[in-house]
């Protein structure tokens, strides 16, 4: 994947209803310091929550400062609340409430 734009779609399903999600972007190591958070939403009354678009994200995936730099980036749907998207670092852990990667994904900003 590359472009100047970041485009996805994200399905995620059995979630809490009602409840505040924030897709990101993961660098590792913890406590995942220069993370990106990509896009919220909140949870249907089904579980389910749909995120999609285009984003800037002014970053390769994986960052080369990322440990699993080149190999590739880790994209998580965590709770809102657990994340600081303006200091760009997990301020709280409650992974049984998360969904994690499956595989890793790179992205070549083509605009840096």
């Amino acid at each position: 994947m590359e472009g100047p734009l970041f485009r996805f779609t994200f399905n995620g399903h059995k979630m809490v209803p009602g409840t505040d999600y924030t897709l990101i972007y993961y660098p590792d190591p913890w406590p995942g310091t220069g993370l990106v958070c990509i896009e919220s939403g909140i949870a249907n009354g089904g579980g389910n929550i749909h995120l999609g678009g285009k984003i800037e994200l002014n970053t390769d995936l994986p960052a080369s400062f990322d440990l699993n730099y080149p190999a590739g980036a880790k994209i998580w749907l965590v709770l809102t609340a657990d994340v600081d998207c303006t200091g760009r670092a997990m301020i709280g852990w409650n992974p049984a409430e998360y969904l994690f990667e499956n595989s890793l994904i790179l992205y070549n900003d083509t605009d840096l």
